[in-house]
């Protein structure tokens, strides 16, 4: 994943 570690918990959300 190439998202910083701030966006990692919205991201994590929207990419599952």
């Amino acid at each position: 994943m190439a998202v910083p570690k701030k966006r990692t918990s919205m991201s994590k959300k929207r990419i599952r």
